[in-house]
């Protein structure tokens, strides 16, 4: 019988919401109301398995409405026919 774990360092939470570490820690400055209560030390949160779920739901909501620039990535240009 497979037990999945209680808990998670940032690293394992990141690559379970299929982000990358700086994306998690970026997100989780902006919405600090997701960051997690437990922590090792000053520096690395403790993930369950509730909180990455919580930052899931969060993120998909936040994703339908995309961004405020028309959708297109910082720095990219609009393609233009001559």
């Amino acid at each position: 019988m497979i037990h999945e774990r209680d808990f998670y360092g940032s690293a394992e939470a990141a690559q379970k919401l299929g982000i990358e570490l700086h994306s998690l820690q970026v997100w989780i400055h902006r919405h600090p109301e997701y960051r997690p209560n437990r922590r090792i030390n000053k520096d690395d949160l403790i993930w369950s398995v509730e909180d990455i779920e919580r930052v899931k739901v969060a993120r998909a909501a936040k994703a339908k409405h995309g961004n405020r620039n028309g959708n297109r990535s910082k720095g990219k240009q609009a393609k233009t026919t001559p």
